[in-house]
């Protein structure tokens, strides 16, 4: 796993789950848990979900 800190962590949330992307959102805290993809294709659709959100 891999946990990040972000202002817009329930933005981002609700943006990677509508790309199939599961995370666990914390309400108190600005956070948010990612688990690690387990091969190529998974990390590069995590990229590709990131890069979205950074043009969004």
């Amino acid at each position: 796993f891999a946990t990040l800190t972000s202002a817009q962590a329930g933005e981002l949330h609700e943006h990677l789950a509508r790309r199939a992307i599961l995370t666990r959102r914390f309400d108190q805290q600005p956070l948010l848990r990612c688990g690690l993809p387990g091969d190529e294709a998974g990390w590069q659709r995590l990229a590709a979900a990131l890069a979205d959100w950074r043009t969004a």
